[in-house]
């Protein structure tokens, strides 16, 4: 059950964690002191790690084995040798810093230089990475989170229509936890679907305990909520396998209730505990 209550006026010294469900950073321009904030889950700086998608990649997935080819295309020669050293026959163009699919392109490789010589403004503004067929079926090896979820889960499984596994993390001071979802796009937009977490591969729910602690260590935060998006997929001849598409550190969806009362109440269990511990580890400094 939810229950708000008006708090007034508090004053900023009195919290001793904020936890940022703005969608956007917290600006500190009326603030006395930048340092007045007090610690926050999903800090500015973590925000703005997670908003720019090749640095991303590039000081988290990559280091992790688990990002997808990724150049920022900055002049006609980045393009050059990234499709000379993938080979992929299409690629997507996507905007380094968009959200919600706008603006992604998938192009075949013989027109790339030519949208970006038409277009000469988005140098710089894009990324470029193969176009990989994350269509492919989920592995068998993947199961339904319940009964409930089961027939649906198993409608979706095999269809010819991109598929991701979402993997939430909840880092905060002495504790890191992940769970995961799945959803299927279509046309007619997302359709949520539930996993066991015991039959997800154990990698991955490790590289994504790793990725949102590194992003806490590169942003300085406390603690990160966060959401590492994976397809099963390949662009070439190769197996297919599971690559991180996105991390998304700013403000992760939450399954609601609506769709999953099971699921929605394991998240924000999570969550409120990742609130708990970290106000723990803050209220603990203090009385050091």
């Amino acid at each position: 059950d939810n229950t708000s209550r008006t708090a007034g006026a508090v004053s900023l010294t009195a919290v001793g964690v904020l936890v940022n469900r703005l969608g956007r950073s917290i600006k500190h321009q009326n603030l006395p002191q930048p340092g007045d904030l007090p610690p926050m889950i999903n800090e500015n700086a973590t925000r703005s790690l997670a908003h720019y998608k090749h640095r991303a990649n590039a000081e988290v997935l990559a280091p992790l084995g688990i990002g997808m080819p990724t150049v920022l295309v900055e002049t006609p020669d980045h393009i050059a040798s990234f499709t000379a050293t993938h080979g992929a026959e299409e690629y997507i163009v996507k905007p380094n810093t968009g959200t919600f699919s706008r603006g992604v392109q998938r192009v075949a490789v013989g027109d790339l230089s030519t949208i970006f010589s038409r277009q000469s403004d988005l140098y710089g503004t894009q990324i470029l990475q193969p176009a990989y067929n994350f269509s492919q079926p989920f592995p068998s090896c993947l199961r339904p989170y319940d009964a409930a979820s089961a027939e649906e889960f198993e409608g979706w499984r095999n269809r010819e229509v991109p598929k991701e596994l979402r993997i939430y993390g909840f880092h905060a001071p002495g504790q890191t936890t992940v769970f995961p979802v799945a959803r299927a796009l279509d046309v007619d937009g997302d359709h949520w679907l539930f996993v066991d977490p015991e039959s997800v591969p154990l990698h991955l729910l490790e590289r994504t305990a790793m990725a949102v602690q590194r992003v806490a260590d590169i942003s300085g935060a406390i603690a990160v909520a966060g959401t590492v998006d994976y397809g099963f997929g390949t662009y070439n001849a190769d197996d297919p396998d599971w690559r991180a598409i996105e991390l998304n550190g700013r403000s992760p969806y939450l399954i609601g209730y609506a769709k999953h009362r099971g699921v929605a109440d394991r998240l924000r269990t999570l969550f409120a505990a990742q609130i708990a511990a970290t106000a723990f580890a803050v209220r603990s400094e203090m009385l050091e």
